[in-house]
């Protein structure tokens, strides 16, 4: 018979930087050997059920406490790295690539991307149309400076937050436009998704993709209610 782990008692203590995360009177440390402080504390919460379920279940951490981990241990050396991969996601972002045909799927695509294109414009100014082959149309130099500017500006937090959306939409504009703007998460997913959506429409229902799908919605849930705590926005 297994032995049964006793898991320790976890508590919330508020720090001048934020939430102090503590196991008993002492703060629980990250790999690096430092206090883990966040900023919010529902993202404590949301850390300390990830810390009780990563002992009980001997897994590693989840997605917030790898987060927070990696803000705390790594923001001084890998800050400038986080800036431009973000701003590189305007590269290649998912936003400017429609499907050629047929039209009404081209045109449903244009309709999920307006509020994210229209958010986005206003923070980075005129956008290339969007492009109906694999090549990415360029944004242009003034864009990718107002979009590095806006990065810089963010604390280390929001910008790991900032970085991880963008890299599970494939899109730059539709991170800035969830997280730092009016679009929801389900917003984002009908963007992604509008394809498939359509094939399946056309074609019947295939219940490996719906799986796949419904695995890919509750990530970018889960990971988007992280973010919004970790960048302290409301959530959507």
């Amino acid at each position: 018979m297994s032995e049964q782990l006793e898991i320790p008692e976890f508590y919330i203590d508020e720090h001048e930087q934020g939430w102090c995360v503590l196991v008993g009177e002492r703060p629980v440390k990250t790999p690096a050997g430092n206090s883990l402080v966040v900023p919010d504390p529902h993202l404590a919460d949301i850390i300390i059920c990830e810390l009780q379920a990563s002992i009980a279940d001997k897994a590693p951490p989840g997605i917030a406490s790898k987060l927070i981990n990696t803000v705390i241990d790594r923001a001084a050396q890998d800050r400038p790295t986080w800036i431009t991969s973000s701003s590189m996601q305007l590269l290649e972002d998912s936003l400017f690539i429609r499907v050629p045909e047929p039209q009404a799927l081209r045109q449903l695509q244009d309709e999920h991307a307006k509020p994210f294109m229209q958010h986005g414009g206003q923070l980075l100014g005129s956008l290339p149309p969007p492009s109906y082959s694999l090549s990415f149309p360029e944004p242009g130099e003034a864009a990718l400076c107002a979009a590095e500017s806006f990065l810089c500006g963010l604390d280390d937090f929001s910008l790991l937050a900032f970085l991880g959306m963008a890299e599970r939409c494939r899109s730059f504009l539709m991170a800035y436009g969830h997280l730092q703007g009016p679009c929801g998460i389900q917003e984002v997913g009908d963007y992604l998704l509008a394809e498939e959506i359509w094939q399946e429409r056309l074609w019947g229902e295939d219940p490996e993709a719906l799986d796949r799908r419904r695995n890919m919605l509750d990530d970018l849930a889960s990971f988007s209610r992280i973010a919004l705590l970790a960048s302290q926005k409301q959530l959507k």
